[in-house]
Parts: C-alpha cells; sequence; structure tokens
C-alpha cells in the first residue's frame, strides 16, 4: 500500500478531486486498471511515481523505466501506456 501523502502530486484542486475520487485505488496500483495508472501519472509532477513504474512493469518495461531519467523515461512511460493503446502527451 501506498501513503498517498508521500506521493509527488500536482498541487491543484482538480489534482485534490481526483485523489479523493480514487483514493482506494491509488493506494495499491498494483490493483489498478491500465487506464487508471495512466490517468493518476497525468496527476503526478514529473515521471518519477508508483504509478508510471507500475505501468512500465506491466508493459515488460520496468528495468529501461528504472535505468533512465528526464526526457528518457517519460518516453519509456509514453511507450509503456501506447502498449495499452492509451496516449499520454
Amino acid at each position: 500500500m501506498i501513503n498517498l501523502e508521500q506521493v509527488n502530486w500536482r498541487k491543484d484542486a482538480v489534482t485534490q478531486r481526483f485523489i479523493a475520487e480514487h483514493k482506494a485505488e491509488l493506494a495499491d496500483p498494483s490493483s489498478m486498471t491500465p487506464d487508471l495508472l495512466a490517468d493518476a501519472t497525468t496527476y503526478c509532477q514529473g515521471d518519477t511515481n508508483p504509478y508510471a513504474e507500475e505501468l512500465a512493469r506491466r508493459a515488460g518495461m520496468l528495468e529501461k523505466y528504472r535505468h533512465t531519467s528526464g526526457e528518457k523515461r517519460y518516453e519509456v512511460v509514453c511507450r509503456a501506456a501506447k502498449g495499452f493503446n492509451i496516449l499520454l502527451i
């Protein structure tokens, strides 16, 4: 289980509403759907978060995700999402 207060969430009202609506699911990324993982990733600051990591793991890209950073890591997350027919912009 994840402590949601330790996730690098964006600081806005829309993000706070998303967290409140999905609190139970967000606490356990391993049980989330790929769509919800991708959504959660967009509400985080940057691509270093448990939702992007879980998305990469499910796409078979976890090692690549862990060994990259910055723009390259974002590209890995986008490719992982694309594997589930999800487009991250």
